[in-house]
């Protein structure tokens, strides 16, 4: 098969398991529910796209893989056709328990290869691990009456980390892995006064690229993206009388690449027609059979090998959260029938970035938790969730529920599976606040045009410090059915500073110009100043309206004379610069939560009719805690 016929191969393959990868989403109707195809049975990597000239060979890992290595030469026939004598020629009567005991310890001496991939976090799961490829190594020999065989298999797999990521087209997840293992058998057999040494080299490499579907299952790793493999065989005969050596025949030569199934591209009728074995080597015809049954058992070592890794990481990634979790943003309490939309953002472990994994999402299943009666429409294609739309439209229950209900969500992607539980508690009619802490400032530069003067104004400044107070059971939220009241007062000791005014003195014969600094002030009685917020309903139902009183800019005073230099500048802002929307979850909460209205603006008119120019800038702060109707700390 030629190398572009290869890759044509490979991408129609890959395109029929991606039509084959069908999203659904799963409405709950119980503790669990599917769909009428519900991929929750998906089989693993285990029992899909496996070629069949490798089905009868598949092992979970590589020590397995071997007896059937070992057994593509253990028969007479097979050997004969390797050019290799018999076990019972080279071993005796007993060859069967020899070789049985020998393959066992063969097998056993690749025990310590690597269990699978790191978990994620690790600074080994974060990069593609490289094994050395004389780290996995079986060695042994075997000795009869007749002669000896012995035996080398080295092997080295690997696969770029546990968790399946992002390819560089930023259209899939998976892995890159390679495999390599040579192996080399050696036979001495006694043939007359020569010792006849007949040595084979098996030598295979290939590059793959599993990949994870949006069903969170791994597949494409059966076939391999490019490989080649290697096949000599040499004679030498030793005389033992002289100890001399010489080259028995010329070696021969097996080279190909790997079709996209690890066999062999090439047929082996060249490489069994230059065979020149002579005297004294015995009459042994190679066969093309034997060579094609062995070439196929030691490529489905490697193979098995990263197969199992594969297999490690399908695990990994399909153990919720292990590999991406997802986060979804909801309100901590719901009022009876309320309804909102449930969308989740899905992030990598190991990126610990948003990415692709919602776009690529194969199934959203979710099941009930605490059911009492709640509701839930799933998005009418995955295709939205794709997009980014809501996963599920949940409806609270109609009536007041006693614990926490909800909705577990389930994301099946490429990356891998997670989880998330999104609960919510009853809303409670009246939410009572201690009012940690409060400020206020404002600066204020103006001036206008003055008949008189010619033109008038200054600055001011207005600034104001916490002033705590006993717990006021007035300071509460109210949401009574669909209604929104209440509000919170929080105290400050304030001033008015650095008060600056211009415009001008009465004189004779006409007016003077003026400028003044003005002392500092304090509010009339104890110099407390309030800081007065109120709760309205807002256009979502899940936020709420927050309406600030604000102070109006102002210079100079209503009834300046000489020593103020006549300045008088006041303007208002409209209501809406007031306004600000919070989401309700922001006050239910146990925890502290800061109340801001901050912001800047410029007015035209002076009292709302007089042409002027006035820069205003505010800053109100409230930080409060929900506390009992009597002010103790809740919990």
């Amino acid at each position: 098969m030629t190398r572009a016929r290869f890759q044509n191969a490979s991408r129609a393959a890959a395109a029929v398991i991606a039509l084959l990868a069908i999203g659904l989403l799963t409405v709950p109707t119980g503790a669990r529910a599917g769909g009428p195809a519900s991929i929750d049975s998906a089989g693993t990597a285990s029992d899909r796209g496996v070629p069949q000239r490798l089905a009868g060979r598949l092992a979970d890992s590589p020590v397995e893989g071997i007896a059937g290595l070992a057994a593509s030469a253990r028969g007479a026939g097979d050997r004969r056709g390797l050019g290799l004598p018999s076990y019972v020629t080279l071993l005796g009567r007993s060859w069967q328990r020899q070789a049985a005991r020998a393959d066992r310890r063969f097998a056993a001496a690749l025990s310590a290869a690597p269990s699978g991939p790191a978990r994620p976090g690790t600074a080994v799961a974060q990069r593609s691990p490289v094994v050395d490829l004389d780290k996995l190594v079986a060695r042994d020999t075997l000795r009869g009456p007749a002669g000896r065989q012995t035996r080398e298999l080295k092997l080295a797999t690997s696969l770029s980390g546990g968790c399946p990521q992002l390819n560089g087209l930023g259209a899939g997840y998976g892995w890159s892995g390679i495999g390599r293992a040579t192996y080399v058998v050696t036979t001495t057999e006694r043939v007359g006064r020569f010792d006849l040494i007949t040595s084979v080299v098996f030598d295979g490499s290939f590059r793959t690229s599993p990949e994870m579907l949006p069903s969170a299952t791994a597949s494409s790793f059966s076939s391999a993206d490019s490989g080649e493999i290697s096949v000599t065989r040499n004679q030498v005969a030793v005389d033992r009388r002289s100890g001399k050596r010489r080259q028995v025949g010329e070696t021969e030569r097996f080279n190909s690449s790997l079709d996209p199934f690890y066999g062999p591209d090439s047929s082996f009728n060249n490489f069994i027609a230059s065979q020149e074995d002579g005297a004294p080597a015995p009459a042994r015809r190679l066969t093309s059979g034997a060579w094609s049954e062995a070439t196929l058992a030691f490529m489905a070592v490697p193979y098995d090998a990263l197969r199992s890794k594969v297999l490690e990481a399908e695990r990994l990634a399909r153990t919720p959260n292990a590999c991406v979790t997802v986060e979804v943003e909801a309100p901590t309490h719901l009022a009876p029938g309320q309804s909102i939309d449930l969308a989740g953002v899905a992030r990598p472990v190991q990126a610990g970035t948003a990415s692709a994994a919602v776009r690529l999402a194969g199934a959203v299943h979710g099941t009930w938790i605490n059911p009492q009666g709640q509701s839930a429409v799933p998005a009418s294609s995955i295709e939205r969730v794709r997009a980014g739309g809501p996963w599920y439209s949940f409806t609270a229950p109609a009536q007041r529920w006693q614990e926490p209900v909800g909705i577990e969500l389930e994301l099946l992607s490429g990356a891998g599976i997670a989880r998330t539980p999104v609960t919510f508690k009853p809303e409670e009619s009246h939410l009572h606040f201690e009012v940690l802490d409060a400020s206020i400032e404002t600066h204020t530069t103006a001036s206008r045009p003055s008949y008189y003067c010619g033109e008038v104004g200054g600055r001011q400044t207005f600034s104001g410090r916490f002033a705590p107070q006993p717990f006021s059971p007035d300071d509460q939220l109210i949401l009574d059915g669909g209604t929104v009241s209440g509000g919170v007062e929080a105290i400050v000791d304030a001033e008015w500073h650095d008060h600056l005014v211009f415009g001008c003195r009465s004189g004779d014969p006409g007016s003077e110009p003026c400028e003044a600094t003005m002392p500092n002030r304090t509010p009339s009685g104890d110099g407390s100043w309030p800081v007065v917020l109120s709760f309205a309903p807002a256009a979502d139902p899940s936020e709420l309206t927050v309406l600030w009183r604000m102070e109006d800019p102002e210079v100079g005073f209503v009834d300046a004379g000489d020593a103020e230099c006549n300045a008088y500048v006041w303007g208002y802002f409209p209501e809406e610069e007031r306004r600000r929307t919070i989401p309700r979850a922001a006050l239910q909460a146990g925890g502290p939560v800061t109340l801001i209205l901050a912001g800047s603006g410029h007015l035209d008119l002076h009292a709302g009719y007089e042409p002027a120019s006035i820069d205003h800038q505010w800053e109100c702060k409230v930080t409060l805690r929900r506390v009992d109707a009597v002010g103790q700390p809740l919990g």
